[in-house]
């Protein structure tokens, strides 16, 4: 086979691949940059291996659409598609589905067939299904932005000196990161040694999506070091900077870190858009037991004192509950600290002290000076040590609300893990604040929602997940969704996440307290703490029953989130 016939099977397949929502154009494109850049060095990898080797798709997806040659993704112009509202999904039988946010004229239904046309397209009218206006706008200035963003690399990748391109790339990049709805950047060198990623966190996961030469990357993490007042020659020690940005009139901070890697230096960027933090009652709509609980919390008056935890893996969206509580309270009425590193989110009427262990402000010092300035409601980023621990349970009994996020499997396994992160000879003390004044243990994680795309699912489907199903009571006529693909959601079948929470709630009542206290004092199976009356235990499958009922999830992901083995058996 010549170079130009694989040129040109390469191209069909990822043509074919993106017609079926599996992978994306830029997907297409940077896979292709690659297997040049690798030809280059005497390296023949063919476009499927590489396909399969970068996560973009399965061998057995590769294989089964090898022979498919229509092109739906990317038919309609930019301009055309933006002015309609409207992406082409699908060919069934003659016609041509497409998603529209709203009703065509024929005169329009005309124009779409037309471009089919030109691509032989064997169509003869347009089926429509609705879509939402403003996610496929979003999507359709992503696929634009990324678009923008990879001929302006292609030109950075061949001059890595020109000023101009590297100033429009770091733009573009941060327009195409914000509109695909990623929480983080990543730029990192290639397994290949070679090249350099650019890759994006969209709803938990790793999405590579530019590829830079090495040269390139270099200019890249240069300019963005000077933007977030680093050190550019500083390359041997990890960084923290921050930068500001502005897009579409929304303000957005992007946290910057840097990290030396074998063969160079990594960076990582999280974008923190104040505007996207929601209130209690959206971060939990399918547990409005939970969020009634916590904005109950937020309500109280005086200094009654007590504690508050999140608790789960990182990336669960722990802080951003803990600010959503923070937004439920009078702030104008109650005094509120925070304690945090860094300050995510810049809230009105809350002061906020980062923490910068280098100068002496440890998370526990800081708490110790706060108690000078009369909070009601102080927020501590994380406990962390045995110190901070202690300084956080000293500030609960004494009449402040504490809210804190602390690293643990699910409630009861939090309890756990606060007495023994302290000082042995401290333990018993804290086992007498922890049973007095701990309110409430939130554990939170994050379940994958379903794209508007998704199909009722089948009995082959459902087949695997009968334990799912058992554990959460569901009844047998209930009807499931299942996870399709399509070119809005990339072709995961998912769009955004969801919390869902697992919660354990003590009753202010002296009976309850201590029952509580015996419970923790004679080192008794904490799980005990369930069989006291007033003790209220929210169990996390009743959300997924909900969320499954109401076709908001799939089964997979239900399962996923059971295998986190947070449930405590009935």
């Amino acid at each position: 086979m010549t170079l130009s016939s694989a040129t040109v099977l390469s191209r069909r397949l990822g043509e074919a691949l993106i017609e079926q929502g599996i992978i994306t154009s830029v997907q297409r494109d940077l896979v292709l940059l690659q297997q040049a850049h690798l030809s280059r060095t005497g390296k023949h990898v063919r476009v499927g291996e590489l396909l399969v080797r970068c996560g973009f798709a399965t061998a057995a997806q590769v294989e089964a659409v090898m022979g498919t040659t229509h092109v739906l993704a990317h038919l309609l112009p930019g301009t055309v598609a933006k002015r309609l509202v409207t992406r082409i999904v699908a060919v069934e039988g003659d016609a041509l589905v497409v998603e529209s946010a709203q009703v065509l004229s024929a005169d329009q239904e005309s124009e779409i067939l037309e471009y089919a046309r030109r691509v032989a397209l064997p169509v003869q009218r347009v089926l429509r299904r609705a879509g939402d206006r403003q996610r496929l706008l979003a999507a359709l200035r992503a696929e634009t932005d990324g678009a923008s963003l990879g001929r302006t690399i292609l030109a950075l990748n061949a001059n890595p000196t020109d000023a101009v391109n590297l100033h429009q790339a770091i733009e573009q990049m941060f327009a195409d990161a914000v509109e695909s709805g990623a929480s983080d950047i990543h730029i990192d060198r290639t397994d290949e040694d070679v090249t350099c990623w650019i890759s994006y966190r969209i709803h938990g996961d790793i999405r590579r999506q530019h590829l830079l030469t090495r040269q390139a990357m270099a200019a890249f993490i240069t300019r963005l070091k000077i933007q977030a007042g680093m050190d550019p020659s500083l390359v041997q020690r990890s960084q923290d900077g921050r930068i500001s940005i502005v897009h579409r009139n929304r303000s957005i901070d992007v946290r910057a870190a840097t990290v030396q890697i074998d063969g160079g230096e990594a960076m990582t960027l999280r974008l923190l858009d104040p505007s996207a933090l929601k209130t209690l009652d959206q971060l939990l709509c399918s547990q409005e037991e939970v969020a009634h609980l916590l904005k109950g919390i937020a309500r109280q008056r005086g200094k009654n004192g007590g504690m508050v935890l999140l608790v789960g893996p990182t990336g669960t969206g722990k802080t951003t509950t803990l600010y959503a509580t923070l937004t439920a309270m009078d702030r104008s009425r109650v005094n509120v600290t925070s304690v945090e590193d860094p300050v995510e989110y810049r809230l009105p009427l809350v002061r906020q002290i980062p923490v910068h262990t280098e100068s002496g402000r440890t998370f526990a010092q800081a708490l110790r000076s706060v108690l000078r300035h009369d909070p009601d409601v102080v927020m501590l980023g994380e406990m962390r040590d045995a110190e901070t621990a202690e300084a956080a349970l000293r500030l609960a009994a004494s009449g402040h609300l504490l809210l804190s996020t602390l690293h643990a499997t699910g409630p009861l396994q939090a309890i756990e893990r606060l007495i023994t992160l302290l000082d042995e000879n401290y333990r018993r003390v804290g086992r007498l604040i922890v049973a007095n004044h701990l309110t409430a243990i939130v554990a939170q994680s994050l379940v994958r929602r379903l794209c508007d795309c998704a199909t009722e699912a089948t009995p082959e489907d459902q087949a695997p997940f009968g334990n799912v199903v058992s554990a959460c009571g569901l009844p047998a006529d209930t009807v499931y969704r299942h996870r399709r693909g399509c070119v809005a959601c990339q072709g995961t079948g998912y769009s955004g996440r969801i919390a869902v929470a697992e919660c354990l709630y003590l009753a202010p009542d002296e009976q309850v307290r201590g029952d509580v206290e015996a419970v923790l004092l004679e080192q008794r199976p904490v799980r005990e703490l369930l069989d006291i009356h007033g003790v209220t235990y929210i169990r996390r499958n009743q959300a997924l029953a909900r969320l499954l009922q109401t076709g908001i999830i799939d089964l997979p992901s239900a399962s996923e989130s059971m295998d986190l083995r947070w449930e405590v058996a009935p």
